[in-house]
This record gives C-alpha cells, sequence and structure tokens, in this order.
C-alpha cells in the first residue's frame, strides 16, 4: 500500500469516525438519558450496586491494597537506597589502602 493509500484510508476513517461521534451527539442529546436516570429501583438492584465500590473506583479493595503495597515498597526502596549511599560514601572518604592516602 502506498503512502497516499495510507493517508487517504486515515482520512476515511477519521471522517466516518466524525460522522459517527455527530450522530451519536445528536442521539443522545434527543433521548437524554440523564433525565430518565434514576438508579436501581428494586431491593436486589439496590444491593447490588452498593457493592460497586467495593470492586470498582478508587475505594476498591485492590485498588487499596496496591497502593498500599506500592507504598511500602517505596519506603523499603528508600532506605536500601540511603543505606547504600551511606556505604559509598564511606568508601570514598576511607581509603582502603593506605599507601594511596594523599595526605
Amino acid at each position: 500500500m502506498s503512502s497516499e493509500n495510507k493517508k487517504t484510508a486515515k482520512v476515511r476513517i477519521s471522517q466516518k469516525s466524525k460522522e459517527y461521534a455527530d450522530m451519536a451527539y445528536d442521539r443522545i442529546n434527543k433521548t437524554k438519558p440523564w433525565l430518565k436516570s434514576t438508579g436501581p429501583k428494586t431491593k436486589d438492584g439496590k444491593e447490588k450496586s452498593c457493592q460497586n465500590s467495593i470492586t470498582k473506583g478508587d475505594t476498591a479493595i485492590h485498588s487499596i491494597y496496591m497502593k498500599q503495597l506500592i507504598n511500602q515498597v517505596s519506603i523499603i526502596t528508600a532506605a536500601a537506597l540511603k543505606e547504600e549511599r551511606k556505604k559509598y560514601e564511606s568508601a570514598l572518604s576511607t581509603p582502603s589502602d593506605p599507601d594511596l592516602d594523599p595526605t
């Protein structure tokens, strides 16, 4: 496929995407689903929807666990780096061979 054909294909796709987006915009504004949304009405529906925070969003159990895990790893990493830096700086300040001491 030549580069000219590739450009034409991209133009066609983006034009169709724009047309689709325009149609979706018109359809949504015509039906206005946000005016009809009332949430769950049955007891089962309410019980099910109240569990959404457990599996979705920032308050989900796995999200909270991952945030805690990342925090712990960063603390451990920072402590290890601090310790390695102390070792490195002490190795630089004390020469390993007294004959090489510049003083």
